[in-house]
């Protein structure tokens, strides 16, 4: 496995450079029926509840790793995302690209509506999201192996312009 040199993490636009423009041009792969019935119920009822999906290790994790980013999710836009993660890695890598749209769409606030539109035709399945994770790993000697988990890298989509 090739790794990034370990003076990628002090660049100001690797993320961007090194995970979120390969992650717009990743093979994506259409909902399955139980993500589509979720997305489905997440536009047509707001307020809706899914205690099931609020109480997973994952919404959790999503929730509170939202906190490292400059946007804010609605709480239907939650619910859809963690069911479309399996593991934690796949929490990071989604909320990092969807703070890089937030960037480029000058976009605060982000709700179910804006996740939808930005993944028209899908999401990158378990192969793509594998193969976009070891795309982003250092080689260290001290510290986290994910590029993603430097803030230093991630400068470049974390200020969202005004409208």
């Amino acid at each position: 496995m090739n790794y990034l040199s370990f003076e990628k993490t002090k660049e100001q636009n690797a993320i961007e450079m090194e995970f979120c423009i390969p992650f717009s041009k990743a093979i994506m792969s259409p909902m399955s029926d139980q993500l589509a019935r979720i997305c489905f119920m997440m536009l047509m009822n707001p307020e809706a509840n899914i205690p099931e999906l609020e109480e997973s290790f994952i919404y959790r994790m999503l929730d509170s790793r939202l906190q490292c980013f400059t946007f804010k999710m609605s709480k239907p836009a939650k619910y859809f995302v963690s069911a479309l993660c399996e593991s934690p890695g796949d929490v990071v890598m989604y909320l990092t690209y969807l703070q890089y749209l937030a960037s480029i769409r000058s976009r605060r606030d982000l709700d179910m509506e804006f996740v939808r539109n930005e993944f028209p035709v899908g999401f990158p399945g378990s192969e793509e999201l594998h193969r976009l994770w070891l795309g982003q790993k250092v080689s260290r000697d001290h510290g986290s192996d994910n590029l993603l988990d430097y803030g230093t890298a991630m400068k470049s989509i974390t200020k969202i312009p005004q409208k």
